[in-house]
């Protein structure tokens, strides 16, 4: 029973410190690149590609963008129509554009204390039913779960729904003795915003094309700030995760001195 719990606590410890190394690594990424530059469409082109079985395998936009002092070249997976403003980020020597982090800074430190706890608890089989242990794990979980409700709804997203207009197919493979293909469909989402059409590739697939019915609704977020789209945010549930676990972080440690 104890190896078990050792090996699950190891397993989402390390997916944890995963989570915050991704998020950690695109803030540092986003606070080398000087930060967001505006710039403005002078010219957008859709560039597609299909394979022999007629299935979209490339699906995005070659954008000429006019920024301070010069005009670069950008690749969008999302549409945009002449003079319409954009947000970009540098990365590296090419301008992409902008794309919100999922994990604030302060959550994905958080998360980074939970993923080093459990895997505390997993090495040396010190259970986390420890209170000091217990409430600091709890308190993280709720630092996470606040700072990322509260940084959403900082955002001031419009909601907005889309329909699916087709599915972009992407297939990778890999030679171990035999050859596996992992097959992934993304929905193409087309939705209207001050009387013109545009068009996204959503960041989340599937295995099968019919999980994606064509003009299947899709809800999703403007954000009029940064000029991009927004797939989710935090719901009420993130912020009521994150209230119990603060309360039960402090009646833990409460019991702990008291008692």
């Amino acid at each position: 029973m104890q190896n078990t719990q050792s090996i699950f606590s190891f397993l989402v410890g390390c997916l944890l410190l995963l989570m915050s190394y991704v998020s950690l690594t695109r803030h540092r990424d986003r606070a080398k690149s000087n930060g967001l530059v505006i710039g403005k469409v002078l010219q957008a082109t859709l560039r597609e590609k299909r394979d022999s079985q007629e299935r979209l395998i490339q699906h995005y936009y070659s954008l000429n963008v006019e920024i301070p002092h010069k005009t670069v070249a950008v690749k969008s997976a999302a549409s945009y129509h002449h003079n319409d403003v954009i947000t970009l980020v540098k990365d590296k020597e090419e301008y992409i554009p902008y794309t919100p982090i999922t994990l604030p800074f302060t959550s994905s430190l958080a998360l980074l204390l939970c993923g080093v706890l459990l895997l505390v608890e997993s090495f040396f089989h010190i259970s986390l039913s420890n209170p000091i242990g217990l409430s600091i794990f709890l308190a993280g979980i709720a630092i996470a779960t606040i700072s990322v409700y509260w940084h959403d709804h900082q955002l001031n997203l419009i909601p907005m729904q889309g329909t699916i207009v087709n599915t972009i197919f992407y297939q990778t493979m890999k030679q171990e003795r035999s050859v596996m293909k992992n097959a992934t469909y993304y929905p193409i989402v087309e939705y209207q915003k001050d009387g013109a059409t545009y068009e996204y590739v959503a960041t989340s697939g599937a295995s099968s094309a019919t999980t994606y019915p064509l003009q299947a609704p899709i809800k999703f977020f403007y954000d009029p700030v940064h000029h991009c789209v927004v797939e989710r945010k935090a719901s009420l549930l993130t912020l009521v995760v994150g209230i119990l676990s603060a309360i039960f972080a402090v009646l833990t440690c409460a019991s702990y001195f008291m008692g």
